[in-house]
C-alpha cells in the first residue's frame, strides 16, 4: 500500500477506496458499492473534507511505522479530530451493515450481499433473501461437511 498523502482538493474514487480500505482493514472490497458508496458519501456536505483528512492522517501514521498489527484505528484514534472520528465511524458502520445512516438525509441501503456484516458467516450460513435453500433446507448438513 503506498504512502502518499491526497493532495486533492476533490476526492477520487481511488481516494475514497483507500480510505475505505484502510477504516475497514480490508483490501478485497466489492469494487460495485465502493462505486454507490462513493456517491452517497460524495453527496454530504463535510465528507469530501473528512475522506481526505481521515486518509491523509492515516497514510502519515502508516509513513510513522505505524501497522495493521499494533491496531491503526485504535492508536490513530487518539490523533482524530471530533468529525474525523465520527465520519471513520460512520463509514465503517455503512460498510458492515450495508445502511447508509445520517441525520440530514435519506436512509438506503447500499449494500446486502456485499455489506461485512456477513463476511463471518460467508459459505457457512446463506445470505438471507440472496442464498435460498429452499424449504427445509436448514435440516441438510452443509456440502463440506459430508
Amino acid at each position: 500500500m503506498s504512502v502518499v498523502l491526497a493532495e486533492e482538493k476533490t476526492v477520487s474514487l481511488d481516494v475514497f477506496r483507500k480510505v475505505s480500505s484502510l477504516v475497514t482493514l480490508r483490501d478485497n472490497l466489492d469494487a460495485d458499492t465502493v462505486s454507490r458508496m462513493y456517491k452517497v458519501f460524495l453527496d454530504e456536505p463535510w465528507a469530501p473534507d473528512h475522506i481526505l483528512r481521515v486518509h491523509n492522517k492515516i497514510v502519515a501514521g502508516l509513513a510513522n511505522g505505524l501497522s495493521r498489527k499494533n491496531h491503526l484505528m485504535k492508536d490513530l484514534a487518539w490523533k482524530f479530530d471530533e468529525g474525523e472520528s465520527w465520519f471513520a465511524g460512520h463509514l465503517l458502520m455503512t460498510w458492515y451493515l450495508g445502511v447508509y445512516y445520517h441525520a440530514e438525509r435519506p436512509t438506503q441501503r447500499v449494500a446486502y450481499e456485499t455489506a461485512l456484516m456477513f463476511d463471518s458467516t460467508r459459505g457457512i450460513l446463506p445470505i438471507p433473501l440472496v442464498e435460498s435453500l429452499g424449504f427445509g433446507g436448514w435440516t441438510d448438513a452443509p456440502e463440506d461437511a459430508r
